[in-house]
């Protein structure tokens, strides 16, 4: 990947946008952002209040949806 140097913040977005976008750049930009969604590891929102007797166990189970979220999100798109 090349580095670009620019003088200026308005000739670093103009570099940087598309004038005349093509099918094949859409499809490149759809397939970049399935991809950066599936590397995403956003929990689902979960409803209700959860009541935890000390922090540690709050802090147990919160590690513990971060961990399993993206598993959880794989097996879902394998069932269908």
């Amino acid at each position: 990947m090349t580095i670009a140097k620019y003088r200026t913040l308005d000739e670093a977005q103009k570099a940087h946008w598309e004038f005349n976008p093509t099918p094949a750049y859409y499809q490149k930009l759809r397939e970049m952002f399935k991809f950066l969604s599936q590397l995403s590891l956003h929990q689902d929102n979960l409803s209700g209040i959860f009541r935890y007797s000390s922090l540690q166990l709050a802090t147990e189970q919160d590690m513990a949806w971060k961990v399993m979220a993206p598993f959880a999100r794989y097996g879902e798109e394998k069932e269908k």
